[in-house]
């Protein structure tokens, strides 16, 4: 059983404190408060379910996402450990007709909505 299931979305909420934020958003505190409203939406066991399935899936072989043939863009923000800029960066390295997107900082992410937007009309 997951401490998840034990304890409760609190104690998640507890522990993502001793993380650093992602860069965009600039130790605002936004990210955690963000984070902790949308954890909160979750019931414990559907979140366990989720944490299992993640621990146990990986990204296809590199072959095969070489075989993606359809426009994509990656969206990806710096310094989350959990989701490094080096994946996205290898994804759109892999990829044909790939847009990348790294935010480093706020403006960047308020950037996206537009970037989402132009990249679906463009198809």
């Amino acid at each position: 059983m997951l401490v998840l299931e034990a304890k409760g979305i609190e104690r998640l909420i507890k522990a993502r404190e001793a993380f650093p934020e992602p860069d965009p958003f600039e130790s605002s505190g936004r990210w955690r408060d963000l984070g902790a409203e949308n954890l909160r939406t979750w019931s414990p066991a559907r979140l366990a379910r989720v944490f299992r399935g993640a621990a146990v899936a990986d990204l296809p072989s590199r072959d095969a996402i070489s075989q993606v043939a359809v426009p994509t863009l990656i969206l990806a923000w710096s310094g989350d450990a959990a989701h490094p800029v080096s994946t996205a960066e290898e994804l759109g390295g892999l990829i044909a007709n790939t847009e990348l997107h790294i935010a480093t900082k706020t403006e960047d992410l308020v950037s996206w909505t537009d970037r989402v937007g132009r990249f679906l009309r463009a198809l």
